[in-house]
């Protein structure tokens, strides 16, 4: 237990890292009109709704919980607020409608203001409320640096700030995934907290089950010491244990890919059928047909091919000299070529030569 660290959630008392203290819903910003205005204590909040006679078949699942927390995502930074077809019968009820939170970062407080039409502009403002976000223009910033200073302060929460082996980022949006889970996911796996229903468009694990018992342990200071090292070497030696196994493959499998096409060439050469029987290259038996055999029997043809060419083309020269009248003396392109030969010796000789053979003469 000396490896866990006690203090790394650790605030001063009635400091939460993250507390969702207020949410608020407008049908409209101008004129300003509120569907519910929702406080939220620190603990254990319960949210509950007056059964409607009509609606008893229910049993109060249609109150509107979900909603509820998907709004709260929304506003935490998840990209949608229910799924495709909620958001488009939400936005055709209200259109100009609105959600808003008071969100507290640990010592500091912030507002945020998110449109449920899509394409409308998101806004934040620290150290203020809602309403004066609302209502005082200069206090409204991007809704980008809420979530800055969001991943900031969670981040700073883990021990380690991405996952082992991948080496993927953690988002907040991992965060949240953990924190609060889908109502389509359930209870049916204790690492599943999204599900592909909800259309949360929350950042997915590559490795699903390993990283987000990866995670909570990360968050919650449970991780030993150097482990996400530990875990990159072994991630490291996995990966070349498998490109060794695939280089040993091909190695293995060049031999047989070369072997044949080589019988294909083979096959080729002795004008043998390419869906015909495949032939052994050899064989104990003495009267089995083999490619060693085809390929001598080819060899001899070659061979006694070659041997009659070359007589014919004996024979045709002979009949050449003869219409011809040539006798046995070398041709007279080989004195041409000594000659050139001497023209070119006397051309490139040294000057004292030719003054030898003045003096030679002049004696």
């Amino acid at each position: 237990m000396d490896a866990i660290d006690p203090t790394i959630w650790k605030l001063p008392p009635g400091t939460p890292t993250l507390w969702v203290r207020r949410v608020v819903l407008f049908t409209s910003l101008k004129p300003t009109v509120i569907i519910r205005d929702i406080p939220l204590r620190q603990g254990l909040n319960i949210i509950w709704a007056s059964e409607r006679a009509s609606d008893s078949a229910y049993g109060g699942h249609d109150a509107g919980k979900t909603t509820l927390c998907r709004l709260i995502r929304y506003c935490l930074g998840e990209p949608t607020f229910s799924t495709k077809v909620n958001q488009e019968a939400i936005r055709a009820r209200f259109p100009h409608g609105h959600v808003a939170a008071e969100i507290q970062l640990e010592d500091r407080s912030w507002s945020v203001l998110r449109p449920f039409r899509s394409g409308g502009k998101s806004l934040a403002g620290p150290d203020t409320t809602i309403e004066s976000l609302l209502s005082d223009e200069s206090v409204a910033q991007s809704f980008d640096i809420f979530l800055q200073q969001l991943k900031s302060t969670l981040l700073r929460r883990v021990m380690v700030n991405h996952f082992p082996q991948t080496g993927d980022p953690i988002l907040p949006g991992h965060l949240l995934a953990w924190l609060a889970r889908d109502q389509e996911a359930r209870f049916r796996r204790f690492y599943k907290w999204r599900d592909a229903d909800s259309e949360s468009g929350s950042p997915h694990l590559q490795r699903p089950k390993e990283d987000a018992i990866f995670l909570f342990r990360n968050a919650l200071g449970l991780l030993i010491p150097d482990e996400a090292e530990l875990e990159n070497t072994l991630q490291q030696a996995r990966g070349q244990l498998k490109r060794t196994e695939r280089e040993i493959e091909e190695r293995r499998t060049k031999p047989k890919i070369m072997v044949q096409e080589l019988m294909r060439q083979l096959h080729t050469l002795l004008d043998l059928p390419e869906d015909g029987p495949t032939l052994p290259y050899t064989s104990d038996d003495l009267f089995a047909d083999t490619l060693k055999q085809r390929i001598e029997a080819k060899i001899g043809t070659l061979r006694r091919n070659l041997q009659g060419l070359a007589d014919e083309r004996s024979r045709h020269q002979q009949e050449h000299d003869q219409a011809w009248g040539v006798q046995k003396r070398p041709p007279r392109s080989k004195f041409i070529a000594q000659d050139l030969g001497l023209v070119s010796r006397y051309l490139t000789a040294p000057h004292s030569i030719f003054w030898d053979i003045d003096r030679i003469f002049s004696i």
